[in-house]
């Protein structure tokens, strides 16, 4: 299955395409709480690239990380951004490939992002970003665990939801009564 966006073949002249082949790390934030980018494994380089917003929902249903995609798209300047994804079986780069941006590895900061829209709010989301605050102060590890508010992470079935970076694991229908143990299991991976 493939998501094409309908302005796959209007670009501007200052821009050159690119396919690139990999493995799918989910969709992350980059400048903010909003999750509009999609992060993409080549052998040992990871890319960041822009998914248009009506595509985001549709990835989140129908990728997961680890999946085997290809992502084909717009290169401006030093952006990408996705024209096309498709799931694939391979890893090896398509010799379309004319022009690729190495992005920076996204950074091992441990992050919780918790939804702050609606349906997360009527569920107890701000109970429960209270209560991951006091956790993290207690333990003093408030600056070494960042704790961020994002828009809706379109899994409100779910709620209230949160992502925990910088593995993108998502989790749904989180409890006051999880708190501890989410921060156990990240304060883990910081002794490592």
């Amino acid at each position: 299955m493939g998501i094409t966006n309908k302005l796959e073949n209007s670009y501007c002249e200052l821009s050159t395409q690119f396919c690139l082949d990999g493995e799918f790390l989910g969709l992350m934030a980059v400048d903010g709480y909003k999750l509009k980018y999609l992060g993409l494994r080549n052998t040992s380089t990871d890319f960041i690239i822009k998914v248009p917003k009506e595509y985001r929902g549709e990835i989140v249903r129908t990728y997961t990380v680890g999946d085997r995609i290809q992502v084909r798209g717009i290169k401006t300047g030093e952006k990408l951004k996705a024209v096309n994804i498709t799931k694939t079986e391979s890893l090896i780069q398509s010799p379309r490939s004319p022009q690729t941006t190495n992005i920076p590895p996204k950074s091992s900061q441990l992050k919780i992002l918790l939804c702050q829209k609606s349906d997360c709010c009527q569920k107890g989301a701000k109970e429960i970003y209270a209560g991951f605050q006091q956790e993290l102060a207690n333990r003093e590890l408030s600056d070494r665990i960042i704790l961020k508010s994002t828009g809706c992470l379109k899994q409100c079935k779910q709620a209230p939801n949160i992502i925990l970076q910088p593995e993108n694991s998502k989790l749904g229908r989180v409890k006051i009564s999880q708190i501890t143990e989410i921060v156990d299991k990240l304060e883990k991976k910081l002794s490592k």
